[in-house]
């Protein structure tokens, strides 16, 4: 009997955690939402959630902890398009660009939160972030295999990258030292188009479109293999 009283405790409080954190998170997207990422303040989300911010402390370490967790929930949209996305690849170069261009077409339409997420310092515990964000919110998605998962809920994007790009050096379509200079490359071409999406000098229209074409020339012109790609939204990139 005693043993059903604690556990129900446990239930209870469990459930209270989860539900304040779900609050203070909604209120910190609807000020996204609404303004920008970097309007986000401790007081702005005490007054939205009805909280105080002692509680807000008592859930999350500091404010770049409760901002990572909501801009990592940004980023659901991609991680449940991208299984479907590269489905229908034919080779392992095909499975990367695919992915480029999923990862260019969810990212350019919030490029604040991208760039934010992925080029910047929020803090010095992003890596535990983000494991303890998906014990939070487990990721139950079928669609996912086990390779997605080895990249696709990692916080560095270079090292995501990486990952991508392997099984194409084991195919042969690049030697390793030049696909870590590949990736480099990719990595400024990235950065430089989402900041210039951010800043309204481009559409996010021209970001894909353009993104998907220099990540496409530069990685076939380090290919020993001769490839083409075909883009689902845009047919054949040359």
């Amino acid at each position: 009997m005693g043993n059903n009283k604690n556990s129900n405790k446990t239930s209870i409080k469990k459930k209270y955690k989860y539900d304040t954190i779900i609050k203070l998170m909604d209120a910190t997207q609807s000020i996204i939402d609404e303004k920008s990422v970097n309007s986000v303040t401790i007081r702005e989300i005490a007054n939205r959630s009805g909280l105080n911010s002692a509680t807000i402390y008592k859930h999350f370490k500091n404010l770049d902890h409760l901002i990572f967790f909501v801009l990592i929930k940004y980023t659901e949209e991609y991680n449940q398009a991208l299984a479907d996305y590269v489905k229908s690849s034919k080779s392992s170069i095909d499975f990367f660009l695919k992915g480029w261009e999923c990862f260019l077409i969810y990212s350019f339409k919030n490029p604040d939160i991208y760039y934010k997420l992925y080029f910047t310092s929020l803090d010095n515990d992003e890596t535990n972030y983000m494991e303890e964000y998906y014990k939070t919110f487990p990721y139950d998605n079928k669609n996912i295999d086990a390779f997605l998962s080895s990249f696709l809920f990692k916080k560095n994007i270079s090292h995501r990258n990486t990952i991508a790009l392997d099984p194409c050096v084991k195919d042969g379509y690049f030697d390793f030292d030049k696909a870590t200079e590949l990736n480099e490359i990719q990595m400024f071409i990235y950065e430089a188009l989402l900041a210039r999406v951010s800043k309204n000098k481009i559409t996010n229209e021209e970001a894909i479109y353009k993104g998907l074409k220099y990540i496409y020339h530069i990685t076939k012109k380090y290919s020993k293999i001769d490839f083409t790609y075909v883009s689902s939204k845009y047919g054949n990139i040359e």
